[in-house]
């Protein structure tokens, strides 16, 4: 069965800590262990990080199977800034600033319908730009004595002076509404696994959304609460869910043990049997045949960025 790990994070440290050829090597290492073709590199770009998007072709450059998502910069026109990387080695766009509740504010407190953004997804939807967009974040980070203890070390936790969960979801919602035909994966389920109903809902009103099924580690355990239910929906959807695991360019120390963390748990919940606990947290695994797991590993993420039919 091919799988990928379309999901992988290049940040600073590909030149901070190592060149790119050290950075391919830890990714095809990573690729050997866990059984990936080969991976999604996505640029993560911020006013203090504007070089991400060069780092990850230096990468891809190195590894040219591997599929490379720009970010568009910060301050510049948005579409112009996709046009121009769609022409020179990308195959999408990795959207975050309008929709990590922390970053919100630095970017000018603009939701996703927020005119801003209206010629970027104008621009992705009239060219069919495969969009990976992440927006919200976990209905407990609004929680502050009960948030995950990774979430406060990062500083994903929000009081009263942010916008709520429910506002996040409105505003991309409208956003859907107004572009409906984007070619668009939401990361991490868009943080509907603890509402499945609704993430099936807007799954059929929307023919080109998909859903990117990385660990936030938090949707696993929140799958595994309705094992039934998120078996039914896994089965119905399996053409429209898209693999990775949020890994990181860096595979040494804390960032390599997290990475074989996440692989544990979805390699559980894809791999059927009896209910595990994998440090700590609960995994219950559905069962989906061989065709469509590899859907969910491989062929889903092909389609979007139109390399198969």
């Amino acid at each position: 069965m091919k799988k990928l790990d379309f999901h992988v994070h290049v940040h600073k440290w590909g030149e901070q800590h190592g060149s790119a050829d050290v950075a391919a090597s830890h990714l095809r290492a990573m690729c050997a262990e866990y059984g990936y073709e080969t991976v999604g590199l996505i640029a993560f770009t911020t006013y203090d990080d504007m070089e991400n998007n060069e780092q990850v072709l230096r990468i891809k450059e190195r590894m040219p199977e591997a599929i490379a998502f720009a970010s568009p910069r910060p301050g510049t026109d948005f579409a112009k800034d996709t046009e121009y990387y769609m022409r020179n080695g990308f195959e999408g766009i990795k959207l975050i600033r309008a929709g990590k509740p922390n970053r919100h504010r630095q970017y000018g407190g603009h939701f996703w319908d927020d005119p801003i953004y209206a010629d970027l997804f104008a621009y992705c939807e009239e060219n069919a730009v495969p969009i990976l967009l992440h927006n919200n974040d976990p209905l407990i980070h609004w929680d502050l004595k009960n948030a995950p203890k990774r979430a406060i070390e990062q500083g994903w936790v929000y009081d009263e002076t942010y916008p709520t969960q429910a506002e996040f979801f409105e505003h991309l919602e409208n956003m859907l509404e107004k572009y409906p035909r984007l070619n668009l994966a939401l990361a991490h389920m868009g943080f509907y696994a603890d509402d499945l109903p609704h993430a099936a809902e807007l799954l059929d009103r929307y023919p080109n959304l998909k859903l990117d099924v990385t660990p936030a580690i938090l949707i696993y355990e929140q799958l595994s609460k309705t094992p039934a239910e998120s078996e039914v929906f896994f089965r119905k959807y399996h053409d429209r869910l898209i693999f990775g695991t949020d890994a990181d360019a860096d595979q040494t120390g804390e960032r390599k043990a997290y990475t074989n963390l996440k692989n544990r748990l979805t390699s559980a919940f894809f791999g059927g049997g009896e209910p595990v606990e994998i440090e700590g947290r609960h995994v219950h695994p559905i069962s989906l045949s061989d065709e469509m797991l590899e859907d969910i590993y491989y062929n889903n993420a092909m389609r979007f960025i139109g390399k198969i039919n």
